[in-house]
């Protein structure tokens, strides 16, 4: 398995090449689990606490739901429902995340 690490400001995470990514699994709520586990799901909080302005992209492993893009402001936060194999980017500015930026598993809280 392909890893590295990534710090964007906003926290150290652990990166994986989207091949290694399971199969997205049942619906099952797991609190401090990471999309890269079986079984894995539940609300994930993105957080900004350190640039004017963050943007992120979900990519969701299901294929039907695509991916979410939103902008965080300085202080704001968002919640979303993820699973198994779901990944995230994120960069500082309000211009979307380009094609290519690295992914990252996302923990469930």
């Amino acid at each position: 398995m392909s890893k590295g690490t990534l710090s964007q400001g906003h926290g150290d995470v652990i990166l994986y090449e989207e091949k290694d990514a399971p199969p997205a699994s049942p619906r099952i709520q797991s609190k401090g689990c990471t999309t890269m586990q079986q079984n894995c799901a539940g609300m994930a909080t993105f957080h900004n606490t350190q640039y004017e302005a963050i943007s992120y992209a979900i990519y969701y492993a299901n294929q039907v739901t695509g991916t979410s893009d939103f902008v965080l402001k300085k202080g704001e936060s968002a919640q979303y429902f993820v699973q198994t194999g779901d990944t995230y980017a994120a960069i500082p500015g309000n211009t979307g995340v380009p094609n290519g930026t690295p992914r990252a598993w996302i923990t469930v809280g």
